[in-house]
């Protein structure tokens, strides 16, 4: 330490560090053990949600839910609560929710190294987003949002390692066959949105 340094202070942010080390591990721990259960897509979703303690959703490209685990809805009357309880009645994003993707881009910034974070005018909260890859190909997209566990370092963490489970989880055998479909549909789209696409893109 510098001789100027306070012993307590740094004490203090060491043992802050280790207590997010030690939650960090607890929640990837939990999310490994739902992976080798071998239980399915929703059911990995479901636990994965729990340790998080957030609302998980798994969307495919044409805007329907795959997966979801959303806990308890709040009955509070708030946009969210409304928007939440219309979309599970219907399985998929509507319109509303759709356009402001759109309007908003999100679609393009959001990148599978790490998750995006965005205040969601929409139905309200903060939401984090991230691109799950299904052999190599961007096709599902994995959002949390934050009600009613406010985001931190360790979410953010945790859930750059949920995206890469969700992606493994969804090339097991029946899950893959089931989005075969979306994966070569998303593959032709991005080929024709290419002006000129990449050796990646064109051996895949």
């Amino acid at each position: 330490l510098a001789p100027d340094a306070d012993p307590f202070s740094c004490y203090n942010k060491l043992q802050d560090a280790l207590a997010s080390n030690q939650e960090q591990t607890a929640i990837v721990s939990r999310m490994l053990q739902a992976f080798f259960a071998d239980e399915g897509l929703q059911s990995f979703v479901d636990r994965a949600g729990e340790a998080l303690g957030n609302p998980v959703l798994v969307c495919d490209p044409s805007y329907h839910y795959i997966a979801r685990h959303l806990g308890d809805i709040p009955d509070d009357g708030s946009k969210f609560s409304q928007v939440m309880r219309q979309e599970m009645e219907y399985e998929s994003i509507l319109g509303e929710g759709i356009s402001y993707i759109k309007e908003q881009r999100l679609d393009e910034s959001i990148r599978p190294s790490r998750p995006f974070v965005h205040f969601n005018e929409h139905p309200g909260p903060t939401t984090m987003i991230g691109a799950v890859l299904i052999h190599g190909i961007c096709t599902p997209h994995l959002m949390t949002v934050d009600p009613p566990h406010p985001f931190g370092d360790v979410d953010e963490r945790c859930y750059a390692r949920l995206v890469s489970f969700v992606g493994q989880e969804m090339q097991k055998g029946d899950v893959s066959e089931a989005n075969k479909g979306q994966v070569f549909s998303s593959l032709l789209v991005n080929l024709l949105d290419e002006e000129q696409p990449s050796p990646a893109l064109v051996a895949h």
